[in-house]
């Protein structure tokens, strides 16, 4: 998605020019004309449960100004439409006096004496209120792309949900100013900047990567990991108000993130990582809720357990494929992720590589790194295989890609026959190296190949693999990717030794496997 720049301006200018601003205006230079979005936000004082957001825009030379929010934010694959949350919008000149307005559809406003537009007000609604019920307009499964207002305890803020842009003026920076409640601590890969007790001010190079570092606002509880190079902050919010906890989760989450460091060659393709964690304990015994949505540099979770013993084994589940996600789609990834359409988004043909190969990885890694034993692994596959019986196993995945918002009843299919289309790959490319090629392998020549701003044309990225490994498997993702094959899921485990059973999708070791079957197994799963 996003690789942030630092952006060169001191704390000491910043405050200098928020120093003229006002409660009632908006920052301004003396002609009244701003190069970037400048946002206020008061979260101190919220009206009727809904956040007033103030905005300078920068000049545009269009005849008629649109301004959007989104109707998709990546990472998403369903129809979110953020404009429903939005009212009392009005559009003003310099001297304050309205502009007329038109709402062209659920997601953008139209301005049409765009050389008078000087600034915006609007009301937004939150998304969801309490993650343990099904109130609001946004999918549960969605709620991590929302934002959630509770301003004597938390805010979960994801600004594709309260801040937009002008239609083709995306590219430019942002200012993002917060009136925040006393005591309260933004964490955040873009860190919110304190003015004072009650000021914080964000700034992004562009709207894309604005909307890439989602915030938790509440009372501070964190704590640091450090993964070689690379800096992980967690921050908690637990609704009980609990004693911090924090660091018992990053303890926790620290034997996962170095397998998966180790996994990944050693190295990780990101600096600075932050999981934000919102908390709800909820009473009925074995009730687990959870939403995660991965960012280039963070992953937003709202997790619901019983109690806490369970948390850091539920955390770990979910930041384990979140966290993966900073290979796919966030390095290696198509042109349609890289120039993202937030107003008419075109997805691309391969899920089965930003979900698919990333759930592989998230069960694959702790076998291989040994954190877990073989009949668990074996356990997971089983179940893996038998929800996958549940979708229709002759949908073309690159097609369902294509097609993802339009059939999130398939949607689910890409963590099950994906992964396992992913486990079939993987023991394939084993087989034709002799041991020495396979997923794991695979990603590292991807990511040499391309990387956070080098994106692949979608429909080449099939011929590019086969380059980069053997002319065979051209069939093999022609084969089960683009016409929709069942999987050869019996005849692949075979060659390492596994039997298969599709009557009740059980996984077992054969009695006497050959030496060339041992060792097929061993290049795949290290035992």
């Amino acid at each position: 998605m996003r690789n942030l720049k630092k952006i060169g301006l001191s704390l000491a200018l910043l405050g200098m020019a928020l120093a003229s601003c006002t409660t009632a205006k908006l920052t301004r230079t003396a002609s009244g004309v701003t190069t970037s979005y400048h946002y206020a936000v008061n979260l101190r004082q919220l009206e009727q449960h809904r956040l007033r957001v103030s905005v300078q825009l920068p000049p545009t030379r269009n005849k008629q100004a649109v301004f959007v929010l989104p109707k998709v934010v990546p990472g998403i694959y369903g129809t979110m439409n953020f404009g429903q949350y939005v009212a009392d919008f009005a559009a003003f000149d310099l001297q304050d006096k309205p502009l007329a307005v038109v709402r062209q559809d659920t997601n953008s406003w139209a301005i049409a004496e765009a050389s008078r537009l000087h600034h915006l007000t609007y009301t937004v609604s939150q998304t969801w209120e309490e993650f343990s019920t099904t109130k609001g307009r946004v999918p549960a499964f969605y709620r991590s792309a929302g934002s959630s207002y509770h301003p004597d305890s938390a805010f979960v803020l994801n600004y594709s949900t309260f801040i937009g842009y002008l239609d083709g003026q995306s590219a430019l920076p942002y200012q993002v100013r917060f009136t925040k409640p006393t005591g309260f601590y933004g964490a955040s890969y873009l860190t919110p900047q304190p003015l004072n007790d009650t000021t914080d001010v964000v700034q992004a190079p562009t709207y894309r990567e604005l909307v890439d570092a989602p915030v938790l606002y509440a009372r501070p509880d964190t704590a640091w990991i450090q993964l070689g190079s690379t800096r992980v902050l967690v921050a908690l919010y637990d609704a009980a108000g609990k004693q911090p906890y924090a660091p018992v989760l990053a303890r926790s989450l620290k034997t996962m993130l170095e397998a998966q460091r180790a996994y990944l060659g050693g190295t990780l393709p990101v600096e600075k990582y932050t999981f934000l964690i919102y908390y709800n304990q909820h009473q009925g015994a074995g009730r687990l809720v959870g939403d995660g949505l991965e960012h280039n540099h963070s992953t937003l979770c709202l997790l619901e357990s019983p109690d806490r013993d369970n948390l850091a084994n539920y955390v770990r589940g979910i930041a384990s494929h979140e966290f993966f996600h900073v290979v796919t789609p966030l390095n290696i990834h198509a042109r349609q992720i890289e120039d993202y359409d937030f107003r008419r988004p075109i997805f691309s043909e391969h899920l089965w590589l930003y979900e698919g190969l990333t759930e592989y990885e998230t069960i694959h890694m702790p076998i291989r790194e040994k954190l877990e034993t073989l009949p668990e692994f074996l356990a997971t596959l089983k179940s893996k295989a038998k929800a996958m019986s549940q979708y229709d196993d002759t949908l073309s995945l690159t097609q369902l890609s294509r097609q993802v918002s339009t059939r999130q009843d398939q949607f689910y299919n890409f963590y099950l026959k994906g992964t396992l289309f992913n486990l079939c790959l993987d023991i394939k490319l084993r087989e034709l190296s002799g041991g020495k090629l396979g997923t794991q392998e695979l990603i590292q020549l991807l990511l040499r190949r391309y990387g956070p701003h080098k994106p692949f044309v979608d429909d080449q990225l099939f011929d590019s693999l086969t380059q980069l490994t053997f002319p065979q498997m051209r069939d093999f993702f022609r084969d089960y990717l683009e016409s929709g094959k069942p999987l050869p899921l019996a005849e692949t485990l075979a060659k390492v030794g596994m039997a298969y059973d599709a009557k009740d999708y059980t996984i077992s070791l054969v009695d006497h496997p050959t030496p060339t079957q041992l060792a097929l197994r061993r290049a795949w799963i290290g035992q």
